[in-house]
């Protein structure tokens, strides 16, 4: 978790309690705000303590320091006594509700998918999430709801506040899974860097390593995945082509039937064509002919015009 910290009070902490040198101070408190007031004043109830990794300083525009907190939760707590720079805080232990099957597998799916988006495989919040999906129980749910958040990073800030100062594992998982839900509507309308890694996993890794490939190449790998996926015949039938071609109509229908029942799909339907070859002997002048299903065809192009239409290449 990255904090931004501009707020002179905070900036203070900072210099005084992390980075003067006679100081041994790596934990803190992470206070979300309540609009409650108490005394004319806002309140901060809960708060995350979190130990503190590294301390980034930075500048915008020659205004005055600022500083960025790199941060990992430790545990959710109760502030009893509010100070600066020191609280009295008491941990709270979560709430061990009852989760309905349907969200446990539902919600178990998407973190899934959440693993296969994060790219950073040297992150170790997602080292600890594929630990504990290896063998998921309701107590650990409530662990796996907070490395969710962390390797979130569009999550809203309201959205942020409203989950940890929800005690209830049950109430977070479903504020989780809602929050998954919209991410994977978001990054799977352009991500290509996503795509590639799921082509890399499922269809072809080859085409998959960053370095430059024939488009041709990759349409031929897409479709021939997309076709097998969709196709729509479980126990295919094999065939032998005996066409003399005396009746190329009746002999094209006839190898139409037999390819359905051997292989066929939404994908082929729409990409595929059919190509039929004529070979003759010139010696007995028997004749056999021989169809062929592809989804690209090769033109060539006249050297004579610098514009020609696609029926005539054909």
């Amino acid at each position: 978790m990255k904090i931004p910290v501009r707020s002179h009070a905070n900036i203070t902490m900072i210099e005084t309690c992390l980075l003067n040198s006679n100081s041994n101070h790596s934990l803190i408190a992470v206070a979300y705000k309540n609009e409650q007031e108490k005394d004319g004043k806002k309140v901060y109830p809960i708060a995350t303590t979190a130990t503190v990794e590294q301390v980034m300083c930075w500048s915008a525009n020659n205004s005055r320091l600022h500083y960025t907190l790199h941060l990992l939760g430790v545990s959710r707590v109760r502030i009893e006594q509010f100070a600066t720079p020191m609280c009295l805080v008491k941990q709270l232990y979560s709430i061990h509700a009852n989760i309905s099957s349907t969200l446990e597998k539902e919600f178990i799916e998407n973190v899934k998918r959440l693993i296969m988006t994060t790219y950073n495989e040297a992150n170790p919040s997602l080292r600890q999430l594929k630990n504990l999906l290896s063998n998921v129980t309701v107590h650990k749910f409530d662990e796996i709801t907070d490395l969710c958040m962390s390797l979130l990073q569009s999550v809203s800030y309201e959205h942020q506040l409203a989950y940890l100062a929800e005690l209830d594992v049950a109430n977070r998982t479903h504020t989780v899974n809602e929050i998954l839900q919209e991410y994977f509507k978001v990054i799977y309308t352009i991500r290509p860097e996503l795509f590639l890694k799921v082509f890399a996993s499922e269809v072809c890794a080859d085409l998959a390593d960053k370095r430059q490939h024939d488009a041709q190449e990759f349409q031929i790998y897409l479709l021939n995945a997309l076709h097998e996926d969709m196709n729509k015949v479980t126990k295919p039938e094999s065939f032998e082509q005996n066409y003399d071609g005396h009746d190329l109509a009746k002999n094209a229908e006839d190898y139409k039937a037999r390819q359905n029942r051997f292989s066929s799909s939404p994908v082929n339907d729409v990409f595929n064509l059919r190509t039929v070859s004529q070979l003759s002997c010139s010696v007995c002048r028997s004749t056999s002919v021989t169809f062929e299903e592809m989804n690209q065809i090769s033109v060539e192009l006249p050297q004579e015009t610098s514009s020609s239409r696609l029926s005539e290449c054909l």
